[in-house]
């Protein structure tokens, strides 16, 4: 049923039979029938039907998956993240080289500053990367745009 969750009681599922669940979903890598109903001194049959009947199986394997998906959706948010930090960054470090490339005297090596800077926003694009592949077009085009501009000014150094 929509906006009831698998760990939840569900429509119709009586209390008894809801309690039992959360026993056995309790059990986690002790997880079986037989030791839910060793735990609630109830018969085995009885398990099984309560069960078969309310899908314990697949409602206890949602509830072992959510830590994994609590994981994931915190990681594609911190992609997000960085993404749109590299946008930011990726910008401000276009604008000051189209400003400041033309007044680098031809042949003249970038300061300290310049360098460590560029080494810095490397390290933080190849971590990105690593981080998270583009699910979707802006954020690979974002990418891209960082790379090329990376590329770029490693050939200017």
């Amino acid at each position: 049923m929509a906006g009831i969750k698998p760990w939840e009681r569900q429509t119709g599922e009586s209390s008894k039979a809801y309690e039992a669940f959360k026993v056995y979903l309790e059990l986690g890598s002790d997880r079986s029938l037989q030791r839910a109903s060793e735990v609630l001194s109830k018969s085995v049959p009885l398990m099984k039907r309560w069960g078969a009947q309310w899908n314990w199986v697949e409602r206890a394997r949602a509830w072992d998956s959510m830590p994994s998906l609590k994981t994931e959706e915190a990681y594609e948010d911190m992609a997000r993240k960085i993404a749109a930090q590299h946008s930011r960054l990726a910008t401000k470090l276009a604008d000051r080289l189209e400003k400041n490339l033309d007044m680098l005297p031809e042949g003249a090596d970038p300061s300290m500053r310049f360098s460590t800077a560029m080494g810095a926003a490397r390290q933080s694009h190849q971590f990105a990367a690593e981080l998270s592949k583009p699910k979707d077009t802006k954020a690979e085009a974002i990418n891209e745009a960082i790379v090329n501009l990376l590329q770029k000014l490693g050939a200017d150094e």
